[in-house]
């Protein structure tokens, strides 16, 4: 194995290891603290969220706020 794909290799499987405790951990402090119907309710305002965000183009992670 080259060093490129050592390195390569060595930081997929520590964003592979982060990822998993990252959802763990949303999973405890979000998901295990919501009755089923408050977590259906969530996933719709969220998706109502998503809607407003990809109507409003000019809006772009890290962008600055958008003023409308």
């Amino acid at each position: 194995m080259s060093t490129l794909a050592g390195h390569a290799n060595s930081s997929l499987s520590r964003l592979s290891r982060a990822v998993a405790r990252h959802v763990a951990l949303v999973r405890r402090l979000v998901f295990d603290a919501l009755t089923p119907a408050q977590a259906r309710a969530l996933g719709e305002a969220c998706r109502l969220v998503t809607a407003r965000i990809d109507e409003d183009r000019a809006w772009r992670p890290g962008g600055p706020a958008s003023a409308g």
